[in-house]
């Protein structure tokens, strides 16, 4: 009976995944690789569903700190319309051919173009938005009071933010505003960002280029996760639906036994 029990959690849980709505949100993100920057940063997206047309969709990137009249304005806004996310779900944006250790995998659509400018490694808010109609360079905070004046998008899909290790760490929380993760690091500033299952993980990274990278252990939050390493192009380890399976399998287990 509980062999049974547990045979059609598991196609409900399968079945969940399946009929999810179509959404996407960032999955890893390398900001900060050892040593030189240029040739081995990385943006890598995840949709519920595979094949997830993302036109009309644009990347931004909101400056977080420096003196006023700087944070507000758009540092980065990268078009994604005319590509899909692979049959994997996942889509990476690599400012280089360098191949990264491990590879991507062979379902990932995989968009090789330089960030002009380099991503910064300081205080940021990324975003994936709709129907964005700004431009960079322009100011979203006017008044220079850490909040977004002006909002040149239909909507949010997904996105976070961050801060420098610097006094005003806590300044232009713009992620906060919209209602997104925001990370108030004020003794380090994160060099990469991976989605482990439902959660959002800011850490510093170690390993050689071109990897592969793993977390410091003194330097992640929420947590340390001892067995995680960066896999740009590929599934998370562990990917989030083997983590809902294990959930919902223990949770079950464990009111059973």
């Amino acid at each position: 009976m509980k062999r049974l029990y547990l045979s059609t959690l598991v196609l409900t849980a399968l079945a969940l995944s399946a009929s999810a709505p179509a959404a996407l949100f960032f999955n890893e993100i390398m900001l900060n690789p050892p040593g030189g920057d240029n040739g081995l940063e990385f943006i890598e997206l995840r949709s519920t569903i595979p094949n997830f047309d993302m036109s009309g969709l644009h990347l931004l990137i909101l400056e977080g700190d420096g003196t006023s009249g700087i944070r507000g304005t758009i540092d980065q806004a990268l078009p994604l319309t005319g590509f899909s996310t692979g049959s994997n779900g996942l889509f990476l944006w690599r400012d280089s051919s360098v191949v990264l250790s491990p590879p991507p995998a062979p379902a990932t659509t995989i968009r090789v173009q330089d960030f002009v400018p380099d991503i910064e490694n300081g205080g940021n808010t990324l975003l994936i938005v709709s129907g964005f109609t700004g431009f960079v360079g322009q100011d979203l905070d006017a008044d220079n009071d850490d909040l977004l004046d002006f909002f040149p998008w239909t909507s949010v899909l997904d996105g976070f933010g961050y801060s420098e290790d610097l006094p005003n760490a806590l300044s232009a929380t713009y992620a906060l505003q919209l209602g997104l993760p925001f990370f108030p690091q004020q003794e380090w500033t994160p060099d990469a960002f991976a989605r482990v299952g439902n959660a959002l993980y800011a850490f510093d990274v170690l390993g050689n280029n071109p990897g592969p990278y793993v977390m410091d252990p003194l330097e992640a939050y929420p947590a340390y996760l001892p067995d995680f390493y960066l896999t740009p192009g590929s599934e998370n380890i562990p990917e989030p639906a083997s983590l809902l399976l294990i959930a919902l399998v223990g949770l079950t287990l464990r009111r059973r036994g």
